[in-house]
């Protein structure tokens, strides 16, 4: 397995570990373990992506790093 594919297997990973985490009911969807999991896999994904040339999956994976940076904020700056 080249270092490309392994890279990108981290960020998969990533990602459906927290999926995985949330659907037995051992973290919250608002979580910040959940939210910063989100943030690293699809952070992984995105530059994997985008170094294979898959611009569409790219863009998706920003728009997830964003929604896991607005979780993070929120969980961190807005709480009471």
């Amino acid at each position: 397995m080249d270092t490309l594919t392994f890279f990108g297997l981290i960020g998969a990973t990533c990602i459906l570990g927290a999926f995985f985490q949330v659907s037995r009911n051992a973290w919250k969807g608002k979580s910040w373990q959940f939210q910063l999991l989100n943030f690293i896999g699809a952070l992984i994904l995105m530059i994997y992506s985008w170094m294979l040339n898959a611009h569409a999956l790219a863009a998706l994976n920003f728009v997830w790093v964003v929604i896991a940076t607005v979780g993070l904020y929120q969980y961190f700056i807005q709480r009471p």
